[in-house]
């Protein structure tokens, strides 16, 4: 099957496009790849400068706590039931705490804690109010009282703010160094982020402290203040491992308004060839595929039977508009032409029909000379009488025969005329019944159609001495989801014989070689030739004996001759 040259043209225009879409994705993808990396390899320069400085700050702040913990016999003797000998331990580490504080910075708060004899030492930095060191200790010393807990690093939320915490406990015994999250970040103070920032996060992921656009309570999710990751690029870095976590975030989006300015241009050219490549296609489209489309349509369309369908303007290119033109003037020549050529072809199958009609009628009126002979010979005039009289309406009605249609009330009218005719030569053999309904007598059906089946009933199912019954039954039907006239003639002969019913099952324009059953084919042929449909006429036998013809008519012809031509060429 030949491909439309214009989908041709479509396809390699969007072939076009497509690469084009293309270039710019991997433009695009390396790009940002690139960027992304740049950013990433930033990130963790951050992180490497900025995660030295916190595990720098919390290992002095653990150094600090280890210089009390251990080999401090002091420590001991808060435990002591001795109470002057916990009080003077008491000074003894106040004191200690304190200088630790003094000349070291690095913890807010120190805190020593005995949760039995309620014991609570501690030596604060700046930034922590009486009211915040009131709330350590309580939290330190209730600590103490609930028993063991793993040395590490903890964060935690008081009177509103964040610490991270270092403890040690044994026994009902406690010491913490205290950092808040504020001071703990002193060291971003007057930095700008730009599209960067950091948080700090404990094991589980919990941020405890962010800056830079992160500020933003929006962009921390409801549960926990686990970060939404999606939307960053993300790095992270472990300051102590499973403990403290310090991340890097960029926003996504800005890692495309990274991509240099060359790589702008860039894109912008191959967006505006995908622009002009669009509107190629818009042009194509509107100028040549629905022009195309149309006269492709009204051509289907002709070809379907639609012979009175011309191009009907609208079209904007002079090629299209000459085409359409040239094309009407060639319809209008053709359909002349096959008028014609229809016209002499549906001559010569009437004529053909007549050729058909006039094999049957020799042997018709052969009969008809027997039967007035016959009559004649047993002085039968008055029989003679009405017989000629009924074969001289046959005569008439039979030699109008044609490619013609009738009112199925005449055509009744003719075969019951036939049969008060063959009473004459066939007295008391037949039994005949016509039931028509009211809304079928103008009904139209090819002329000598039921007169062609009685005939053969006469010539293959009646015998002198027995009686046939013939019913003719004439209504509306629905085959095919169309409304037809329906002609059932059924007898209760002997039927019709298996190759007769074989030999009739599909229709073929040859007739039988040796001359039988011509009137049937006839039928076929004539309901072919004006219906161009060959399931119109049905044959079968019935049960326990007998035969059926069914013929279904639809209420148009699509071939008819009037019948006043059929005439004139007659006389």
């Amino acid at each position: 099957m030949k491909k439309s040259i214009v989908r041709r043209i479509i396809a390699l225009v969007t072939a076009q496009l497509l690469f084009l879409i293309f270039i710019f994705c991997v433009f695009v993808y390396f790009s940002y790849a690139e960027t992304r990396e740049e950013i990433i390899q930033s990130s963790d320069n951050f992180l490497q400068v900025y995660g030295k400085e916190i595990k720098d700050r919390l290992d002095k702040m653990e150094k600090m706590l280890n210089s009390i913990v251990y080999q401090n016999i002091n420590l001991a003797k808060l435990e002591s039931k001795d109470e002057s000998e916990r009080f003077y331990a008491s000074l003894a580490l106040s004191n200690q705490i304190k200088d630790l504080t003094a000349w070291d910075d690095s913890a807010q708060m120190l805190v020593i804690a005995e949760g039995e004899y309620d014991i609570c030492l501690s030596a604060e930095g700046d930034g922590v109010s009486f009211q915040e060191g009131e709330a350590i200790r309580e939290f330190v010393l209730e600590m103490s009282r609930k028993g063991r807990k793993k040395a590490r690093w903890y964060f935690t939320s008081i009177e509103g703010k964040s610490y991270i915490y270092r403890i040690y406990m044994r026994g009902t015994r406690a010491e913490a160094a205290f950092l808040s999250m504020e001071r703990l970040r002193h060291f971003w103070d007057n930095t700008d982020f730009g599209n960067q920032a950091f948080t700090i996060t404990d094991g589980d992921g919990t941020v405890w402290t962010s800056v830079g656009f992160l500020n933003d309570p929006k962009l921390l999710s409801q549960e926990g203040k686990n970060l939404e990751e999606p939307q960053f690029v993300k790095r992270q870095m472990e300051i102590v491992e499973g403990q403290v976590c310090l991340e890097s975030f960029v926003k996504a989006y800005d890692v495309l308004g990274s991509i240099r300015y060359s790589a702008v241009i860039i894109i912008l050219l191959i967006l505006g060839s995908i622009v002009f490549a669009l509107l190629v296609i818009r042009y194509i489209r509107r100028e040549l595929l629905h022009p195309m489309q149309h006269l492709t349509s009204v051509m289907d369309e002709i070809s379907d039977g639609s012979y009175e369908l011309r191009f009907q303007g609208g079209y904007e290119s002079r090629e299209f508009i000459r085409l359409a033109e040239t094309f009407n003037r060639l319809m209008d020549e053709i359909v002349g032409l096959r008028i014609q050529s229809y016209e002499k072809q549906l001559e010569l199958k009437d004529t053909e029909l007549k050729c058909v009609r006039l094999t049957l009628r020799p042997h018709f009126f052969l009969n008809a000379m027997t039967t007035i002979s016959s009559l004649s010979m047993q002085n039968k005039n008055v029989e003679i009488d009405a017989y000629v009289k009924s074969l001289s309406k046959n005569i008439r009605y039979m030699f109008r025969s044609g490619l013609h249609t009738v009112p199925v009330r005449e055509e009744i009218s003719h075969v019951e005329n036939y049969f008060e005719m063959q009473e004459l030569k066939y007295p008391g053999s037949v039994f005949y019944f016509v039931e028509m309904a009211k809304e079928c007598e103008e009904w139209r059906i090819p002329q000598l159609l039921i007169h062609t089946l009685i005939e053969n009933e006469y010539k293959y199912a009646v015998s002198p001495g027995k009686t046939l019954s013939i019913l003719i039954r004439v209504s509306l039907a629905h085959f095919q989801n169309e409304t037809m006239l329906s002609v059932e003639i059924e007898d209760d002969g002997q039927g019709y014989p298996e190759n007769v019913l074989k030999e009739m099952g599909e229709y073929h324009d040859k007739y039988p070689e040796e001359g039988t059953r011509i009137g049937l084919w006839s039928i076929r042929k004539i309901l072919y030739l004006m219906y161009e449909r060959t399931d119109l006429f049905q044959m079968s036998n019935v049960e326990p004996h007998g035969c059926r013809n069914l013929l279904l008519i639809p209420e148009k012809a699509k071939h008819e001759m009037k019948e006043e031509t059929v005439q004139n060429k007659i006389g």
